[in-house]
């Protein structure tokens, strides 16, 4: 592979270092949001440098699909410009277009009465104001999750669905099957088997439970917390992101803490 100042002679190491941190913003925040709020961040980097910087690398689907965001990606204008619902000039991943404020508390509503947390979900709206409301899981079972199915709620229809996601949900099972072979005590044992559970059927109860073993696991040398915590990024506040850490404690340092 090229190295990057072989790439384009004419764009500066300045430039190359603006374009990667752009690049890294992007793929820490998971979007071109930051995670801990709704502001949106753009390239320093002016257009027509950044596609000729996107150009060199001599990728035909690369450039074709830089056309296509270029837009998107710098502008500072409502409704690409915040996190929010498409009435409220914003913009959301967590919902179709056709979603707006009152539709997101309407079924939020509807999961209040059936004890079932939108934490994982995202929401869809028909052509007809019908809903689907969609749990991210590894797979489906009515057994485990007694809400699946179509439900009436005060004249509209709300139908609740699994295994959205499950293509990526089924490798994260799959990797805490073999990580709980490595835990160091009973309770990151407990934490990863509830972490395979809620990730398999995705029952949010089961990723409370735990969180109930993870904050009484103290002082790991190897600490990690994963799923769907942080909602920054809902305009409701209801929904939440997808995120994991993995973190090791420096002993000399947490010393000089304590």
């Amino acid at each position: 592979m090229k190295k990057v100042q072989d790439l384009n002679k004419d764009v500066t190491e300045e430039l190359w270092q603006q374009f990667f941190a752009y690049a890294a913003a992007v793929f820490q925040n998971n979007g071109n949001f930051k995670s801990f709020g709704d502001t949106k961040f753009v390239p320093q980097i002016a257009p027509a440098l950044f596609k000729q910087i996107v150009d060199s690398f001599n990728d035909e689907k690369l450039s074709h699909l830089w056309n296509d965001i270029e837009k998107s990606v710098y502008s500072e204008e409502d409704p690409v410009a915040r996190v929010g619902f498409p009435d409220k000039q914003g913009q959301s991943s967590y919902y179709t277009a056709n979603c707006t404020e009152d539709d997101s508390k309407f079924v939020d509503k509807f999961c209040q009465s059936k004890n079932l947390s939108p934490l994982n979900t995202r929401l869809d709206k028909d052509a007809i104001g019908n809903f689907e409301l969609k749990i991210c899981s590894a797979q489906k079972n009515d057994e485990i999750m007694k809400f699946l199915g179509s439900h009436e709620f005060e004249g509209k229809q709300i139908t609740v669905s699994a295994a959205d996601f499950s293509v990526f949900m089924k490798d994260v099972v799959a990797s805490f099957e073999q990580a709980v072979k490595y835990t160091a005590n009973e309770h990151q044992k407990k934490m990863v088997q509830d972490y395979i559970e809620h990730f398999k059927f995705g029952d949010v109860e089961k990723h409370k439970d735990s969180q109930r073993h993870w904050i009484k696991d103290v002082g790991p040398i190897v600490e990690t917390n994963v799923g769907f915590i942080e909602t920054y990024l809902d305009p409701s506040g209801a929904r939440a992101e997808f995120e994991g850490f993995v973190s090791i404690v420096d002993k000399e340092i947490s010393a000089k803490f304590n």
